[in-house]
């Protein structure tokens, strides 16, 4: 989780739940998979709300961002 919130190909900023959202393609045990993270800053410490692994991280993209939910940042 670290490699996404450190160099995360996008970022997100949820406006139903005040906490910011990063993803990246991450590499586990062999396995490459799209790794979502959702967390809240606090005195520059980030607090994981939730972490899950996703195949199309475009759609959710697209969707959430049309509804209003989520804001590039």
């Amino acid at each position: 989780m670290r490699t996404v919130l450190e160099g995360p190909e996008a970022r997100f900023y949820d406006i139903s739940s005040g906490a910011e959202v990063a993803y990246k393609e991450v590499n586990q045990h062999g396995v490459s998979l799209i790794l979502v993270v959702v967390f809240r800053r606090r005195d520059d410490v980030c607090h994981i709300v939730t972490a899950y692994p996703i195949k199309d991280v475009k759609d959710e993209i697209e969707r959430k961002v049309k509804i209003g939910r989520w804001i590039p940042i």
